[in-house]
């Protein structure tokens, strides 16, 4: 790969990463919720004993981190565009 594409190849990854980081620890949620068969909703926390340990204030905290999607994903949606926007400039003024 010729090193000049690099660079917005890693934005355009970065850009993605961005959009999608706020879904992730919500999914995490979810499957440990279901996994222990305990409710999870972004009404109010939910108890959820694992171990012992009531984790339900922590997995509604995670729950929640769902709404950062709501501005993480326009700004990742803007990101990509722009770093694909600079690699079809890189790959254009090489030919």
């Amino acid at each position: 790969m010729k090193k000049s594409l690099v660079r917005p190849l890693i934005a355009c990854g970065a850009s993605v990463l961005f959009a999608v980081l706020p879904i992730i620890p919500t999914l995490i949620a979810g499957a440990i919720a279901t996994a222990n068969g305990c409710r999870l909703n972004e009404g109010s926390p939910s108890p959820c004993i694992v171990g012992g340990s009531d984790i339900g204030n922590t997995l509604y905290s995670m729950g929640l981190m769902f709404w950062f999607g709501m501005i993480n994903l326009p700004l990742g949606a803007l990101g990509l565009l722009l770093s694909l926007a600079w690699l079809v400039g890189r790959v254009v003024s090489r030919r």
